[in-house]
């Protein structure tokens, strides 16, 4: 079989799950019959460790993530329409850039990784007769965002869309020959819990009569709900139960709220400092999230298939995740975990202290949790699905 050429487009180099799944299957592709080139607007985190991989990568900075990304340090209303202006102009000179390069790197295939990237994918491919496939790794939540890239998925030249759940799937109704549902994938030998050592007491001043640790990761961003988790802390601790918080992340780029200030700040005015931390951003989770008792995923808003979820499930970390999205999908209630109602902090709250009071049940689920990964995550096996999506789309 002919060996193809893809150009992926990714606009998530930073820490985002998005930028990692697609890092993952790149390290897993069989570069005997796809050659990758990765086009990103810098190189960032995922660059280097595609450099590290040997996988080549090209950097456009006019591809932007988001119309809406802020350009100017002071959100307002006038610096936010000059951003859109800015923005909505590099993604129409990147459409161009973009279909140069496929005729000059004579690619078969172009790859959107994510949300504006698949229009501009679209467009380029358009202009150049290749092919494209889009990864969905998003649940829309706006009906413009719903019936524009319906229609525009309908567009002959957007031959397949891989959807990483199937609430993301759900974003393309009547679109069922087109759309195929590919769950992300984690690298098994990377998150085996009896390959890492923990290390939360190097990072964070647990307290000593800390009865267990509950922890939370994911950029900090409103939906994930992490206000709801913090509500939850309060009736769990007025309940007479000391467990520690542990809350590893930070910011997006370009955000135009300091959140995670926001949520410094509420943790001193509740007078929880004692007992929730802040781990920031950590490059490598695995130390910290091995020695928690459970992960807890509170998304107040559908999530499409978060990868906190399926991190913590390999390293037999059970989750207690919100009932909405993809996060169904990934954790067995009562099995590997538990479900509780989103935006609900009383129900989040039942539900942590139900694994918190029983360590037997926890044991449970964490054998099942990375039995579940291994059955259905394997970074390996998930690239020879998606690896095959796209070489019959390039056929």
């Amino acid at each position: 079989m002919k060996r193809i050429k893809v150009l992926f487009l990714t606009s998530c180099t930073g820490r985002g799950g998005s930028g990692n799944s697609l890092f993952y299957f790149l390290k897993h592709i069989d570069r005997s019959r796809i050659d990758p080139v990765v086009v990103m607007p810098k190189q960032g985190v995922i660059g280097k460790r595609l450099a590290a991989e040997g996988i080549r990568y090209l950097v456009y900075p006019r591809l932007r993530e988001r119309l809406y990304e802020m350009r100017y340090g002071r959100p307002g209303s006038i610096t936010k329409l000059v951003s859109l202006i800015r923005n909505s102009i590099d993604c129409c000179f990147f459409v161009l850039q973009l279909t140069a390069l496929i005729s000059r790197e004579k690619a078969d295939l172009v790859h959107c990784n994510q949300m504006m990237v698949k229009l501009m994918g679209a467009a380029a491919g358009i202009l150049s007769g290749i092919p494209v496939v889009w990864h969905c790794r998003t649940i829309y939540n706006t009906r413009p965002q719903r019936v524009g890239f319906k229609l525009a998925a309908k567009l002959r030249v957007v031959r397949r869309v891989i959807a990483v759940s199937n609430a993301a799937a759900a974003n393309y109704p009547g679109l069922s020959l087109k759309v195929v549902v590919i769950h992300n994938g984690v690298d098994l030998e990377h998150f085996a819990r009896d390959q890492v050592a923990g290390g939360i007491h190097k990072v964070l001043d647990v307290r000593e009569e800390s009865t267990a640790t509950v922890g939370f990761m994911g950029r900090m961003v409103r939906w994930k709900g992490i206000d709801r988790l913090l509500d939850a802390a309060e009736m769990i601790l007025a309940a007479g139960h000391r467990p520690t918080f542990v809350i590893m992340g930070e910011n997006p780029n370009n955000s135009s709220e300091d959140l995670l200030q926001m949520y410094k700040d509420s943790v001193r005015d509740r007078c929880l400092s004692r007992h929730v931390l802040f781990a920031g951003f950590q490059k490598d989770v695995r130390p910290i999230l091995v020695d928690l008792d459970l992960v807890v995923v509170p998304s107040i808003t559908p999530d499409p298939c978060p990868r906190s979820v399926i991190e913590s499930l390999a390293l037999g970390v059970p989750v207690v995740g919100s009932d909405t999205g993809g996060i169904p999908e990934l954790v067995i209630d009562g099995t590997t975990g538990l479900l509780s109602k989103a935006g609900d902090a009383a129900d989040l709250a039942r539900k942590i202290l139900c694994l918190l009071e029983s360590k037997g049940c926890r044991q449970k689920m964490s054998l099942a949790a990375r039995e579940s990964v291994e059955r259905k995550h394997d970074a390996s096996q998930v690239a020879d699905r998606i690896q095959e999506v796209l070489l019959e789309s390039a056929s």
